[in-house]
């Protein structure tokens, strides 16, 4: 299997969700409190998929 890069846009929600979940779980967004661990665990998701999925 063959790995290939994520698409910019595809890197960039996964960091941002990612970013988001820290940021909850920190304190600075307490707007969606309570979706810190879903937020990072999407935003990895979403990072694994696009890497192991060509034009994703």
């Amino acid at each position: 299997m063959r790995l290939t890069p994520p698409t910019t846009s595809t890197f960039t929600l996964a960091v941002l969700a990612v970013v988001a979940g820290v940021g909850i779980r920190l304190g600075w967004v307490s707007v969606l409190e309570g979706y810190d661990f879903w937020l990072v665990t999407a935003g990895a998701f979403l990072l694994i998929i696009g890497v192991l999925f060509r034009r994703l």
